[in-house]
């Protein structure tokens, strides 16, 4: 199989069904118009003299603007280069440095008259995500590059004067080893690196994902994840299209209430989502249980509590559209009770496990499979996972270090060469600086990572856990522990709604509810892992790509 083929074979065999859909605008156009659209940008590359191996990045919120473009450079056999949204346009351009971009396709809003496009010296050229506008030139005169996009469309007709037909190539077949898209790390540790996929690495991931029917054919899906991570460019829109699905491209996912509007809407059969937004949504169907008369009547009967939880399980249903076969959460490791609380609603959820560096997933189990507490099975033929033993007073004695291998694994990191292979084993296995156990069925417990651990002199502690419990809470929006003068330190910024309910029936401050909160999170770990002092946060915390916490900005 060759990556570009499998786009091939799925445009051409789903060529009149719809492939994507634009929530906002109801914009639909099919996989032969994407195939069209795609072949447009690819003579627009080949005009401005870009070729095989041209770093090209994508940037900008969700849209199908973003998909084509994406889309169009991996198979014109360029190399993608994509990040989320999620940062300024300075630290932006700086990551484009460090991978060597020399032509942008972006957002024209994320622009801003003071951008300094020095920062980006290899950078040629910069164009809005819709083909419509250039936003800088460094060698073309601007009024030729705006001139071609002019007449891009007659370009395109002089080109395929029949049309893009189904049937015609859609790029070049790409050999294994061949460079595809260039992802950057969270940052939840240290900076974002840029992680270097070949078609090898990605195809595995998109094969496993067909086999594995997350994005079943002719369904509907939503992009409920931000495209430019790993897991939200190949497992929510390459997947889907790989596999001739129906993609509705949403893009505001981090609004929870219009989130579940549109799940409700387009009734997804599979759904990706962070362990985060599954929190939230979670928590804000639990509100509007709580507030409804109904429950506060029923909780007042004998036994009325069990038909209040059968109607939380059919308004958690219909939060998620009332269609969902499968829901995968990943991103961060998750409180048991939370996935518990999921699963009993009725949902299909089940735990994934996965790294940018093996472009996307590690560890995968059916939700009919799924065994609470673990994040997923190493999956088959696909990838290898072992364990270099290592101890801890407090720890589970199995616990080592989880180390991976194979087909898509990265090669290296794009930024240093040198620094790559310290990432590597003699023998070739990457080191993924996670803590974990693996049962002999390949079932993966994660129990944190290495450089975020705390000693203090009462013993070591995972800060992971203790965050996702204290995130959990309705008062706590953002979250992260660290050490401090051999003392545990919660930072915390507050969910200011929820404190302002609380205080309606307290009248306390700020600080003594969110002081209640960790006091009552306390009570459920052990001493080892109390939190000893609590800081209020004025402002919100420095988030990474995918919504955790950058630790590296606190732990300092």
């Amino acid at each position: 199989m060759n990556l570009v083929k499998i786009f091939s074979d799925s445009f051409q065999d789903n060529w009149y069904e719809p492939a994507l859909t634009h929530y906002e605008t109801g914009l639909e156009i099919t996989y032969g118009g994407l195939a069209c659209r795609m072949a447009r940008i690819h003579l627009l590359l080949e005009r401005l003299e870009a070729g095989p191996g041209t770093h090209i990045a994508i940037i900008g919120s969700n849209s199908i603007d973003w998909i084509t473009n994406y889309m169009s450079t991996i198979t014109f056999g360029a190399i993608a280069v994509t990040l989320p949204n999620v940062y300024s346009i300075t630290e932006m351009l700086e990551m484009l440095q460090q991978a060597n971009t020399e032509i942008l396709f972006i957002d024209p809003d994320m622009i801003g008259p003071e951008t300094d496009f020095s920062l980006a010296p290899d950078l040629k050229l910069v164009i809005s995500n819709d083909s419509s506008r250039v936003i800088f030139s460094r060698l073309l005169p601007k009024s030729h590059v705006a001139g071609l996009l002019d007449r891009l469309d007659i370009i395109f007709q002089a080109s395929y004067p029949s049309g893009f037909l189904p049937g015609m190539a859609i790029g070049p077949f790409l050999k294994p080893d061949t460079p595809v898209s260039i992802f950057f790390t969270s940052g939840t540790i240290g900076r974002p690196r840029p992680v270097l996929l070949s078609a090898d690495n990605i195809e595995g991931n998109v094969i496993y994902g067909i086999k594995a029917g997350i994005a079943p054919l002719h369904a509907n899906l939503v992009t409920s994840t931000k495209m430019g991570t790993v897991w939200g460019t190949i497992f929510n829109v390459l997947v889907p299209l790989a596999s001739g699905a129906h993609l509705v491209v949403f893009t505001n996912v981090r609004d929870i209430v219009k989130l579940q509007e549109v799940f409700k809407k387009v009734k997804p059969v599979k759904m990706m989502l962070s362990s985060i937004l599954a929190s939230k949504i979670y928590n804000h169907v639990v509100e509007q249980h709580k507030q409804l008369h109904l429950t506060r009547f029923l909780n007042k009967l004998p036994g009325g509590e069990l038909i209040a939880n059968r109607f939380l399980r059919k308004l958690m249903k219909q939060a998620l559209g009332s269609n969902c076969r499968e829901v995968l959460i990943g991103y961060m490791m998750m409180n048991n009770t939370l996935i518990y609380n999921i699963r009993r609603s009725g949902i299909p959820a089940t735990v994934v496990y996965g790294l940018t560096e093996c472009g996307g997933l590690v560890g995968y189990t059916p939700a009919d499979e799924y065994i609470p507490g673990t994040s997923g099975r190493t999956i088959q033929n696909l990838i290898k996972c072992r364990l270099r033993p290592y101890t801890l007073p407090g720890f589970p004695d199995d616990m080592g270090f989880l180390e991976v291998k194979g087909m898509t694994v990265m090669k290296r990191y794009y930024d240093d060469d040198d620094r790559s292979k310290t990432n590597f084993t003699g023998d070739g296995w990457f080191i993924t600086g996670d803590l974990a156990t693996v049962d002999s069925k390949g079932n993966i417990t994660i129990i944190g990572r290495l450089d975020s651990l705390i000693k203090l002199s009462r013993g070591t502690v995972a800060p992971e856990k203790i965050q996702v419990l204290l995130s959990e809470h309705p008062v706590i929006s953002q979250v992260i522990v660290v050490g401090q003068d051999d003392r545990l330190v919660a930072l915390i910024y507050p969910d200011h709604d929820a404190v302002a309910h609380r205080q309606k029936k307290l009248h306390a401050s700020v600080e003594h509810i969110v002081s209640n909160a960790v006091a009552e999170v306390n009570q459920l770990l052990p001493l080892v892992e109390h939190i000893d002092d609590v800081i209020v946060s004025e402002e919100p915390l420095q988030q990474t790509a995918k919504g955790t916490i950058a630790r590296e900005f606190y732990a300092n």
